[in-house]
């Protein structure tokens, strides 16, 4: 790796769960908002077909030609196209933080932390311009309602396992999310 990389090395974590779900990963200067977003989701574990929007420095950058949007809704654009800045743009500087939403049905809410500038990776970089340097715990799984929605299905997870009722036993959502999973959902496991 060539010395004054530029990588920037970021801390993301999920908002509003406990115990936090994180990681620590550098990405290159010159990925535009909208790759930035599909890093996070690969980075996070998150499947992807939701909307998106970053909020840095008082603005809002999103997708504005999102194939989910779809021709017959009409929506007046107050966001800044997400594929015409890089993350070189904003001038970052060690500690500036921001948020990026994704999926705004379930809301999930995420702060993104700057912590190293011209970060030179330690491990060959297996990805075009990114890579996961650490992290904790398992990503939620889509389209389970949210913050709410997630710890009502941890709960019946860990009331099948145990054997014992919850109030998600009963509900058929819960129990289609549960046999897609197959009791091997971990929210302790992190692999990268």
């Amino acid at each position: 790796m060539a010395k004054n990389s530029n990588y920037y090395l970021f801390r993301i974590e999920l908002k509003r769960i406990k115990p936090k779900i994180w990681r620590r990963f550098y990405a290159s200067g010159d990925t535009t908002m909208a790759s930035f977003h599909e890093i996070i989701k690969d980075v996070m574990g998150w499947f992807g077909g939701h909307l998106y929007q970053f909020m840095i420095f008082g603005n809002s950058f999103s997708s504005r030609d999102d194939a989910l949007i779809g021709p017959t809704l009409d929506f007046d654009y107050e966001d800044e196209d997400a594929h015409k800045y890089t993350i070189n743009s904003f001038k970052f500087v060690k500690n500036d933080t921001f948020t990026y939403t994704y999926d705004f049905g379930d809301d999930w809410q995420h702060l993104i932390k700057v912590l190293q500038l011209n970060y030179e990776p330690k491990q060959p970089i297996k990805h075009a311009g990114w890579g996961i340097v650490a992290g904790a715990r398992k990503c939620p799984p889509e389209d389970i309602g949210g913050v709410y929605g997630y710890y009502s299905f941890l709960e019946a997870l860990e009331a099948r396992k145990s054997g014992q009722p919850s109030s998600g036993d009963d509900d058929s959502f819960f129990e289609e999310i549960l046999e897609y999973y197959d009791d091997d959902y971990d929210p302790e496991e992190f692999n990268f």
